[in-house]
């Protein structure tokens, strides 16, 4: 099952009297998600956020906390942002953002209409690019991909993926650092976390987990979130 699937099938249907969260100063002007304090999310019923997030079509939120910690792992090195989708991460480190743009694509947007998903509101910072290319293109040093859906692999069809999914190994082969932000619930059947697990992974090692922190937010309603740093050996 595909991580979008998988979202799909654990957002709760929220009370109707959740109230929407007050999203006039949590934009800018293209739209784009600005990071708030943890303590902002934190004060939020978890079906808040999901009613949030699923409105704005959104799958986590950026804090001040987390962009800092993100900033000291990259550390003045080349970085950049793949799946960025929103683009407010990449916005707030100042970093290339890049997306293959697929909820903009007919096609697939037919299919969210139908499963009744807002999609993405891609910013206008956001490149339109596969992140294979974008790696190729930018040659970082760090790659950071938040909530990104993996590479469909019919050898392993029980992992679930996306025929244009992340081939996170790869992409992880070719830099020095990859920082995976998600969630243990909707992303467990990550082929890269079961990889890990198994040790398979000879090219990186953990360098940090966190998981559970206030600094970590999303739209998810079950399971914790997480950061995971692999960093090459």
């Amino acid at each position: 099952m595909s991580d979008l699937a998988k979202l799909f099938q654990h957002t709760p249907a929220v009370p109707e009297n959740t109230p929407l969260i007050n999203s006039a100063d949590l934009f800018d002007d293209d739209g784009v998600l600005i990071p708030q304090p943890a303590l902002f999310w934190e004060s939020k019923r978890r079906e808040e956020k999901v009613l949030f997030g699923h409105t704005h079509g959104l799958y986590a939120f950026p804090t001040t906390e987390l962009i800092g910690t993100v900033k000291r792992i990259i550390d003045g090195r080349r970085a950049i942002e793949i799946g960025a989708g929103n683009g407010g991460y990449a916005r707030a480190l100042a970093i290339p953002a890049t997306d293959n743009h697929q909820q903009a694509d007919p096609k697939f947007t037919r299919i969210y209409q139908l499963a009744g998903h807002p999609t993405i509101n891609y910013g206008p910072h956001v490149e339109k690019l596969d992140a294979t290319l974008a790696v190729a293109k930018y040659q970082p040093n760090v790659v950071l991909a938040c909530w990104v859906t993996h590479l469909y692999d019919p050898r392993r069809h029980e992992l679930g993926g996306n025929v244009i999914g992340v081939d996170e190994q790869s992409i992880m082969e070719a830099v020095d650092d990859y920082i995976f932000i998600g969630n243990t619930d909707v992303h467990s059947s990550k082929p890269l976390l079961q990889d890990l697990h198994n040790g398979l992974i000879a090219t990186h090692t953990v360098a940090e987990y966190v998981v559970g922190q206030p600094m970590l937010q999303s739209r998810a309603a079950r399971g914790s979130e997480f950061l995971l740093r692999l960093t090459r050996k």
